[in-house]
């Protein structure tokens, strides 16, 4: 019976995940709809690990939540530290979305949400060998979880600037020469006019 509410706690969390990997898959194949999906599905992974984390890696069931006796075997530390990995990989999934749909301060919030994660996970692994030396499921989530997130926000942050817009408009190539126009004169409102008519057009 624990062990189903322990499961029940991550199915939001998997539920996100495979939307977001749908999303993902249907804006490869420039399919109408995936921005929304991907949206949807990043946004509810992201808000998971923000507002759940602490009973999310500490296996506290929802129904527990509210409950003091859920927390007597979990202290102030891992509580602390849950919430603080799950901040810092709201951040990361948020700007890896917005990485993704082009949007902008992408890569600023890829910088912010990389650094603190990594730190983070510095300080979590410190934690580990100096109290602790055991790979229970609470570190395990946190390095899992974090190392793979992180894997992606780098991956994305040095892709080259022009890799996904290239991929996810292949079909349009006046979108791909209007939108790099921008990038490489972004002080020509004239250009940056012409791309907005055009984009808005499209719609």
């Amino acid at each position: 019976m624990e062990l189903t509410r322990v499961s029940n706690m991550k199915i939001v969390e998997r539920m996100a995940i495979t939307l977001s990997i749908i999303g993902f898959l249907l804006k490869v194949s420039i399919i109408t709809g995936a921005n929304e999906i991907l949206m949807i599905g990043l946004t509810c992974l992201g808000l998971v690990y923000l507002i759940l984390s602490f009973a999310l890696f500490n296996k506290i069931p929802v129904m527990g939540i509210f409950k003091r006796s859920s927390y007597s075997s979990t202290g102030f530390g891992r509580l602390y530290g849950a919430i603080g990995i799950g901040i810092t990989l709201w951040i990361t999934v948020t700007a890896i979305l917005f990485k993704i749909l082009n949007l902008t301060g992408a890569n600023e919030m890829l910088i912010i949400g990389n650094t603190y994660l990594a730190l983070v996970l510095f300080a979590a692994l410190l934690i580990f060998f100096a109290k602790n030396n055991r790979m229970d499921s609470y570190y395990k989530n946190i390095f899992t979880k974090g190392i793979f997130v992180l894997t992606i926000g780098v991956a994305l942050y040095f892709l080259p600037p022009y890799t996904l817009v290239k991929l996810f408009h292949r079909d349009n190539p006046k979108y791909i020469e209007l939108w790099i126009k921008t990038c490489e004169n972004p002080k020509d409102l004239q250009a940056w006019k012409e791309f907005e008519d055009y984009k808005n057009g499209k719609k």
